[in-house]
């Protein structure tokens, strides 16, 4: 299956925000230095509490989203929109989701979304009732894990029913993201994605993981 191209998500810079960079490099007599990453934060409120999102970009190195509340801090690792875990505090991930996308739609309605374009291993599986499937990432350790989606045949464009994680990449799911489905239901469905990738040859087994082939 060729290598699907999905839509990442970072904030799109204010030029004042811009200005103030280039004014501190400036004064520290940085402008021959090698361009480091871009960040921005956005503050918001969602429920009564307020938030924030910090969004760092760089051509060429870690890029990520971190979803900042009370206690807690959660981390969008390959920027497409889904949270893969949470670092700091005790917060359940799906709850974090759910702030994460209503800060998203926020910045969409605002325009402030920058799109990018990159490369990325999928493995999708339908029957007559869902499309399911399973997302390869690599953690900012270096380790991969996997995000399992499940989709109303028909309703791919509308968002998901469900969505589960593999932090491990091991085949086995460890933290429902979204939906209503139980994890031992989810589980049952991920283990026949997985069974049919590997048997067309779209998933592999390595070194203990079990991922989409590149």
């Amino acid at each position: 299956m060729k290598a699907l191209q999905r839509v990442d998500f970072c904030l799109w810079f204010f030029q004042w925000v811009c200005s103030a960079l280039f004014l501190i490099c400036t004064g520290w007599n940085c402008a021959h230095q090698p361009a480091g990453p871009q960040v921005a934060l956005y503050a918001f409120e969602y429920q009564g509490e307020r938030y924030r999102i910090r969004s760092v970009y760089s051509s060429e190195g870690e890029s990520f989203n971190e979803l900042i509340g009370p206690g807690f801090l959660a981390r969008d690792v390959d920027q497409n929109g889904t949270l893969d875990q949470v670092v700091l505090g005790n917060f359940s991930l799906s709850e974090a989701q759910k702030i994460y996308a209503h800060a998203l739609d926020l910045l969409r309605m605002q325009n402030r979304l920058k799109q990018i374009e990159t490369e990325e291993r999928v493995y999708q599986y339908q029957n007559s009732q869902f499309v399911y499937e399973i997302k390869t990432g690599v953690s900012r350790g270096g380790m991969y894990a996997n995000t399992f989606k499940v989709f109303e045949m028909g309703q791919a464009l509308h968002g998901e029913k469900a969505m589960a994680r593999d932090t491990e990449a091991d085949g086995t799911l460890e933290e429902i993201v979204k939906g209503e489905m139980t994890l031992p239901e989810l589980q049952a469905m991920y283990a026949k994605c997985i069974s049919k990738g590997l048997e067309e040859g779209k998933l592999i087994k390595e070194h203990g993981w079990i991922i989409v082939k590149r």
